[in-house]
């Protein structure tokens, strides 16, 4: 053999182990039962936390077969075949993700055990270095913030975080997400803990979970995960509040920023599994797929329907079992797609767009499906220019990412408002609140929502008495479409009036009046006001510059002016 033909083979023998053991497949097999299990329903102390169980019980969510582990004589069986290896193992979907070196062995080997139902091909991913784990050396020190009483503007208290709370009436002082347990789904919580107005989260040994490297440490990872936090945690008065600051947050990495494939749907999964076995009360992830790595296991729209992929699956039976799922719609607007990812087509998860300061639609914002029984987006927030609290102060962001968590803080606090209130009737006073409620589309959603008004509707006033005589709420938050509806808690069964006045420079014109009826103790909701502006013609938006409306009732009048071509 002559050199160069030596040469030739040492490069191969050296390269084959690597290139052997460059790639790993990833596949999901369901098992078609959990029989024997070593777990049974009647003590669920084994296998479930505490509150965990105190919510079910709370919401009246009977414990099934779907809480139990699956069997563990199955997984025996897989951990004995040669180059399998259990990455991840579903209760809720009674299956465990494997990967293989070999995908001809698994395919040999797996397809046909008689307690396999089916198999899913999930991803071919390149193995990687993991990253090195960043231990903080001291816990930061807290104790220098401001004390919230200095401050008695609420403009100032909440500080560069103000115009997107006071946007969905989210600046409260009173609920402020205490007692209530959220877990952020994502890629990474990078030195999350140096952000000013987060330092406690070392002192409060909170929960992190790592899916990808399995080391439990998020703070080296991805700073996405940060960012979103900073929305709900940050508390330094005068500076920058977020919308949930004395909540309790679990930090889950379960995004790998280096690849994207169906394996980080089962991670969302065992992530949501595990979120639940702890007691979690709402789970905000800035997370949606649609198209992966690997081409073959792309989504159609057809697959986007709440209940074929891997994500919907989990994130509905996390809403099952009592936990509010608030996701983001993604950032799809502008691009081939266009539409929104999964899990935010899941029905009962809580999918929020993006909308600038002004309250109009970001083009970035993904859309809904037109034609389905369940609307998407349910809601949108300021996502667009939003304010992000970092290690290295504020700055201004884009995403439905940033939106939803503003969205989720709030939640908590309703939720800490209504501990014992369904999460669906939470979600339908919202949609009452909502500024696009009369009219909801695919952009919007249910609009804008009004967390303040919610709780209203709920009970909650902020001035108790409020509720011994009429009283009409206006809502003077940040944008137009907020401004147009009318809420109005009627103390007396009575007949109420809406007159309307169109104005121009010369001519005034009076429209026919509204009676409607109010019973006792109950709410009207009026969007008299955008329905007569949709209904001015083209010639009479030229001669009319205003609409004036008088709204009178036994005990009180209301006058308001809009620009008519707003």
């Amino acid at each position: 053999m002559n050199k160069k033909g030596i040469i030739f083979l040492l490069v191969l023998f050296s390269i084959f182990p690597i290139y052997a053991t460059d790639s790993s497949f990833y596949f999901f097999v369901y098992f078609k039962d959990k029989t024997n299990s070593s777990f049974n329903i009647q003590q669920p102390e084994k296998f479930l936390s505490v509150k965990s169980i105190e919510r079910r019980k709370k919401r009246g969510i009977p414990i099934n077969e779907s809480d139990l582990p699956i069997n563990q004589h199955y997984l025996e069986i897989l951990k004995k075949i040669d180059q399998i290896q259990i990455i991840h193992t579903s209760k809720w979907l009674n299956a465990t993700m494997v990967k293989t070196s070999n995908k001809n062995l698994f395919e040999q080997h797996i397809k046909n055990l008689d307690f396999v139902i089916k198999t899913e091909y999930l991803a071919d991913i390149k193995n990687q270095k993991k990253t090195e784990i960043h231990t903080p050396e001291e816990k930061a020190n807290s104790s220098n913030l401001i004390h919230i009483d200095t401050f008695k503007n609420a403009t100032d208290y909440w500080g560069k975080a103000y115009d997107q709370n006071n946007m969905i009436g989210a600046c409260n002082k009173k609920f402020t997400g205490k007692g209530m347990t959220i877990a952020i789904f994502d890629a990474g919580f990078f030195m999350a803990y140096k952000t000013k107005g987060m330092q406690n989260l070392l002192e409060i040994n909170t929960i992190t979970k790592d899916f990808i490297d399995f080391d439990n440490s998020v703070w080296e990872d991805d700073k996405h995960g940060a960012n979103c936090l900073s929305f709900m945690k940050t508390f330094n008065p005068g500076t920058y509040v977020g919308t949930a600051p004395d909540a309790r947050y679990v930090l889950i990495r379960t995004e790998d920023a280096h690849n994207e494939s169906l394996v980080e749907e089962v991670n969302w999964l065992i992530a949501a599994e595990f979120s639940d076995s702890i007691g979690v009360d709402i789970i905000s992830s800035s997370l949606g797929y649609n198209q992966f790595d690997l081409i073959e296991t792309n989504h159609t729209y057809k697959d986007l329907d709440g209940k074929t992929t891997i994500i919907a699956k989990a994130a509905e039976m996390a809403y099952a079992k009592g936990i509010a799922v608030i996701n983001s719609a993604g950032n799809e607007g502008l691009s081939k797609w266009q539409k929104i990812g999964t899990p935010a087509d899941a029905p009962n998860v809580i999918t929020i767009g993006s909308v600038d300061k002004q309250g109009y639609y970001s083009t970035f914002s993904s859309k809904g499906f037109n034609n389905t029984p369940n609307l998407k987006p349910d809601f949108v927030a300021m996502g667009q220019k939003a304010v992000v609290a970092s290690p290295s102060g504020t700055y201004t962001g884009n995403g439905t990412s940033y939106s939803t968590p503003i969205f989720a803080g709030a939640f908590a606090c309703l939720m800490q408002a209504f501990p014992n209130t369904d999460i669906y009737l939470l979600k339908n006073a919202l949609k009452q609140s909502a500024s696009h409620y009369n009219n909801p589309d695919t952009l919007y959603g249910y609009g804008i929502p009004d967390f303040e008004l919610a709780m209203m509707f709920l009970g909650e006033f902020k001035n108790p008495s409020d509720t011994l005589n009429d009283f009409l709420y206006i809502n003077d938050k940040s944008t137009f479409y907020q401004y147009l509806p009318l809420h109005f808690w009627s103390k007396t069964n009575q007949n109420v009036t809406f007159s309307f006045t169109i104005r121009g420079k010369r001519k005034v014109k009076t429209l026919p009046p509204i009676q409607i009826n109010v019973g006792e103790n109950s709410w009207l909701h009026s969007y008299h006001v955008t329905e007569t502006l949709n209904q001015l013609s083209k010639k009479q938006r030229k001669k009319y510059n205003q609409l004036e409306v008088i709204f009178q009732s036994n005990n009180m009048t209301s006058i308001r002016t809009f620009s008519i071509n707003k």
